[in-house]
């Protein structure tokens, strides 16, 4: 009963954890400038390249969960 309500709690909080870090990440690779300071098509390409991080970092956290 308890694993049933941390559960979804713990894998809330990794969650928000995993796309701070994907978001630091994504900074440091475009010199240390927020995706506000970056021209449209150069934004939308972070905005993708971090969904398709938190995407990838989700389903290699369902793999290794058994």
């Amino acid at each position: 009963m308890l694993r049933m309500i941390l559960r979804p709690l713990i894998n809330k909080l990794v969650n928000k954890g995993v796309d701070v870090g994907i978001d630091q990440i994504a900074r440091r690779r475009n010199g240390g400038q927020a995706a506000e300071e970056l021209p449209d098509d150069q934004r939308a390409r972070v905005r993708d390249t971090q969904r398709n991080a938190r995407q990838m970092m989700r389903t290699a956290r369902r793999f290794t969960r058994f």
